[in-house]
């Protein structure tokens, strides 16, 4: 058995289903190159907007998603890329 100081760090996040389908959706559109809109996020989590709103808040203030904006202009993206938004050689 190791140590805690030989143990790797592991930064868990606990989500709701519809937190993760909305984190998703938000990644997901990121691959255009830009931040998603709130009506884009909606349409590609295939929830109502009530639930994206909650959503929303719960991982911006969870530091999961940054907020861009702010009412109809908000644009949302992921807080910590560990991965690649275009694919290599584009």
């Amino acid at each position: 058995m190791s140590s805690d100081a030989q143990r790797r760090y592991v930064d868990a996040v606990s989500m709701s289903d519809e937190q993760a389908q909305v984190y998703e959706a938000i990644a997901a559109l990121e691959y255009s190159g830009r931040p998603a809109s709130r009506r884009e996020i909606v349409h590609a989590a295939g929830l109502d907007g009530a639930a994206v709103d909650d959503a929303l808040h719960a991982l911006t203030e969870c530091a999961a998603v940054i907020r861009r904006g702010s009412g109809e202009d908000a644009e949302y993206e992921p807080a910590n890329r560990e991965w690649m938004v275009m694919p290599p050689g584009q």
